[in-house]
């Protein structure tokens, strides 16, 4: 009785994998399934040896983890993991893997049971099955593993530097989620080659008389949610002071529901189905510095070390850059001050980033706790979301006033919005990273520009047409001054023969397209 159950608990654990491929095709479900089964009774086969033992243990931790990746992005996304999920995850600096698994510690200790569930079953799996069965079973998973290295070696596969063996084989292992970690961390890898190369740029320029453009990048804020476009909650009053000033996107939509695929087609010339790297450096930044601007980025969002992602490989080609990892994001307010009052040779321009954490995960720590102002709203933490956008708008606030004695002029617009959902009987948001809804990618967005700019050197009013920010590469260069790249000509909606868009796309982090318009919304 007791060897039934043990090997019915072990045939439970080996469906751990499955998890969120119910989509998938029956004999990949049977694979995934019965070579999970074929690892486990290895880890058994090493364990009856006490010099092999260890290795058995290290299969089994391998497993948890991975079965604990598998876990938290099912809870999530209703999904398996894929690259951009795990170009994320490697992008994601100590705070908000901090806040991360803070609020998923539960997933952490069911991992940490299923770790000592799955080591007790190796145990007594190596003492009620035959060695032979175990031998067998074992046999077939290292064929298996073996087979799929000799084919790609027959195919030539082995020299290509696009090739990534540990994508190959550990999908027929049970360890799947490190095999698409690999090969995330081959695509980030890339960026430090893709940094080598250097756009060209030819322009025809005119003077806007604007001296200070600063462009405040907002993280995971949803444009519902802010009462310039009719919130029900005053999350942005110094934002509305301003309307006089400002010129609005009424349907502004990020073309991907996360940071580094939405910023690499908003700051780049990158379309967000075009794979081509080298269209990186063709960004806002480099854009600025080839035209004589002095260019600065300071950032919230942490520098991660050994990773270049997307979207510090941007800031690194600005002429002064700073990532903070303290404070709030009112501490790039200072940095601004030191941007401003630093002496340019020639009275160069100057464009200044300031990327901050906006309402990204948890929101609850986004902002001081004297500026929670929104208390006993539907969810606790539908409170600290909107007190994150108060926050910003504070922010944005104070920026508005430091530049309202100069030429100067902001644009303002968030990576992407978010995902609202029921977790547990509460409001919760996430990411939209696979099937996305409308609200995951409607975003803020708009441009102030100082009373001190002329009336004619300015736009105010508002754009109603919905516009995707992956053109914002152009937007910028024409609010720049710049009316052509390269023999291009720029259009944006400051012009006043701007045609909107028929079609805009949006793509997901298992790439697949989705036309915004049929898009779902989130019932909020």
């Amino acid at each position: 009785m007791k060897k039934i159950s043990i090997l019915f608990l072990i045939v439970l654990l080996s469906l751990v994998p499955l998890l969120g491929a119910e989509q998938a095709p029956l004999l990949f479900k049977f694979r995934e399934f019965f070579l999970t089964f074929c690892y486990i009774v290895f880890a058994a086969l090493l364990w009856r040896n006490k010099y092999t033992r260890i290795v058995s243990v290290i299969l089994v931790l391998l497993w948890a983890v991975n079965s604990a990746i598998a876990i938290i992005i099912y809870q999530l996304f209703d999904s398996q993991l894929n690259y951009q999920l795990a170009m994320t995850i490697l992008s994601t600096n100590r705070q908000e893997s901090q806040d991360f698994l803070f609020a998923y510690w539960h997933i952490l200790f069911i991992s940490s049971l299923l770790f000592c569930a799955l080591l007790y079953f190796v145990h007594v799996c190596s003492e009620i099955l035959s060695r032979r069965v175990l031998l067998l079973l074992s046999a077939i998973l290292l064929l298996t593993v073996t087979y799929k290295y000799a084919e790609s070696a027959f195919r030539g596969r082995l020299s290509d530097p696009s090739f990534n063996m540990a994508e190959k084989v550990l999908p027929y292992t049970s360890l799947y989620n490190f095999g698409i970690f690999s090969r995330a961390y081959q695509e980030l890898n890339l960026l430090n080659t893709v940094a080598n190369y250097t756009p060209t740029y030819h322009f025809v320029l005119q003077n806007t008389n604007i001296d200070t453009y600063v462009i405040v990048i907002g993280e995971s804020a949803r444009r519902d949610h802010f009462g310039l476009y009719h919130y029900s909650r005053p999350t942005t009053p110094n934002i509305e002071n301003q309307l006089s000033n400002l010129f609005v996107f009424e349907q502004a939509i990020a073309p991907a529901p996360i940071t580094t695929m939405a910023l690499a087609s908003a700051l780049t010339i990158k379309a967000p189905d075009d794979m081509t790297p080298t269209l990186l450096n063709d960004n806002i930044v480099n854009m600025a510095n080839h035209a004589g601007f002095k260019t600065y980025w300071f950032s919230r969002q942490n520098v991660i070390g050994q990773y270049e992602t997307v979207v510090t490989s941007i800031a690194k080609s600005a002429q002064h850059k700073e990532w903070l990892s303290s404070g709030y994001d009112d501490v790039l307010l200072t940095k601004l001050d030191e941007a401003l009052a630093s002496a340019t040779p020639d009275k160069k321009k100057k464009l200044i980033i300031l990327h901050t954490n906006g309402s990204h995960l948890s929101a609850c720590n986004q902002y001081p706790k004297e500026d929670g102002n929104f208390t006993h709203g539907r969810s606790e933490y539908e409170d600290c979301y909107d007190n994150s956008i108060l926050f910003t708008d504070k922010l944005l606030g104070q920026i508005f006033a430091k530049l309202s004695t100069q030429h100067a002029s902001v644009l303002y617009f968030s990576d992407h919005g978010q995902l609202k959902r029921i977790k547990r009987g509460e409001i919760d948001y996430v990411h939209g990273a696979i099937n996305p809804s409308k609200e995951s990618v409607d975003v803020p967005q708009f441009i102030w520009f100082s009373p001190r700019v002329e009336l004619v050197d300015k736009t105010i009013g508002s754009y109603a047409q919905p516009y995707s920010t992956t053109n914002n590469y152009w937007l910028v260069a024409n609010w720049l001054g710049i009316n052509k790249i390269n023999g291009t000509e720029i259009s944006s909606p400051l012009k006043t023969d701007y045609l909107p868009q028929d079609k805009i796309i949006i793509m997901d982090t298992r790439l697949n397209i989705f036309d915004y318009r049929d898009l779902p919304a989130d019932n909020n």
